[in-house]
């Protein structure tokens, strides 16, 4: 089983082949239950794509009260990745997954920026992960030859991206409920990417041996993680609402804003990043099978930015102002546990 491109687009679109089991959705008066059902010997497949850009719209440099030369206008960065894996369900106690094999297909990236672009790889290319809970804890191990960091391992969870945007109860047509933010960063891949592709002090402290397959999460690191880390841990305010059922498909908006204050201490000056973001989103929930099939969203986000520095005799300031976007989809398709 795979999705393809093409059969991302045709689950978006709610096909009629999903209509006669749809008819089976069971109907309650009092809502539409919106929860996901787990079974042992399914296997759930994930394809998540993200890109993100940041544009410089305005800044200014002074130094020593001399007005400088400052970046130039429209200068910025983009960024974009995508991975696939399948997770067979070995496990499942009280519906929820307590042992799986997790195999990831093709995951990669690519930076765009002053430089032109370079090619993000990551360790976890076609690698195979034994995935098991017990209590509250995750251990995560490689398998089949894989040459995995176990700080990046650490960071896998059992549930798909997409299953903290669920209120897990029933809801009515029209009906609201509240959004977690670190279900919305989880479902945007902001934790995903930076569990792919190695941040650049790890894979400096790996002095360029054991990084994975050639050394390649240091490389995939050093600019996915940049534009992650940009959109992450802002504080939102989310809200889901269930606006229609088509054909038993649940189609549920997922929007809010989010704001973030942040200041640095660096040698000799303080950096101030202050963001502003909004997010629109729509998730996609088959509610006979009862599992989510895509999630589409973009977030936009303005971003000021003030650092100020001493160096012995010698002042200086830089404001700058820019936008971002990320923008992200993930297709979920699942085959049934055997009887």
């Amino acid at each position: 089983m795979s999705i393809s491109r093409t059969t991302r687009i045709a689950v978006l679109g709610a096909p009629l082949i999903l209509v006669a089991g749809a008819l089976a959705a069971p109907r309650n008066p009092a809502g539409h239950l919106l929860a996901s059902e787990y079974k042992a010997g399914a296997a759930i497949e994930v394809l998540m794509e993200s890109s993100s850009t940041m544009e410089l719209l305005a800044s200014r440099v002074e130094r020593d009260g001399e007005v400088m030369e400052a970046p130039t206008t429209g200068a910025g960065s983009s960024d974009s990745w995508s991975a696939t894996w399948t997770d067979k369900l070995e496990a499942v106690e009280d519906n929820r997954p307590t042992a799986l094999l997790r195999t990831f297909g093709e995951v990669a990236g690519s930076r765009g920026g002053r430089d032109g672009a370079v090619d993000m790889e990551s360790p976890f290319d076609e690698a195979v992960v034994r995935l098991t809970v017990e209590g509250e804890e995750v251990t995560a191990t490689a398998v089949e030859g894989s040459d995995l960091p176990q700080e990046q391992l650490d960071t896998l969870t059992v549930l798909h991206p997409l299953e903290g945007l669920l209120p897990g109860g029933e809801v009515d047509v029209e009906g609201t409920f509240e959004v977690r933010g670190e279900a919305l960063e989880e479902a945007l891949g902001l934790r995903m990417s930076r569990t792919l592709f190695a941040p650049p002090a790890r894979a400096q402290a790996e002095g360029g041996e054991g990084r994975g397959r050639g050394g390649r999460g240091g490389r995939g690191g050093r600019g996915m993680r940049q534009s992650a880390e940009m959109f992450a841990g802002l504080e939102w305010e989310l809200e889901g609402k269930l606006v229609a059922v088509e054909e038993g498909i649940a189609r549920i908006a997922i929007e809010g804003e989010g704001n973030a204050s942040r200041t640095n201490q660096m040698g000799g000056g303080e950096s101030n990043t202050e963001i502003a973001a909004e997010v629109k989103g729509e998730l996609l929930f088959h509610l006979a099978e009862r599992r989510v099939v895509s999630f589409e969203a973009k977030l936009e986000a303005q971003v000021e930015q003030s650092s100020t520095f001493t160096r012995g005799e010698s002042s200086g300031s830089m404001e700058t102002s820019l936008a971002g976007t990320l923008e992200v989809s993930v297709g979920v398709a699942r085959t049934a546990a055997a009887d």
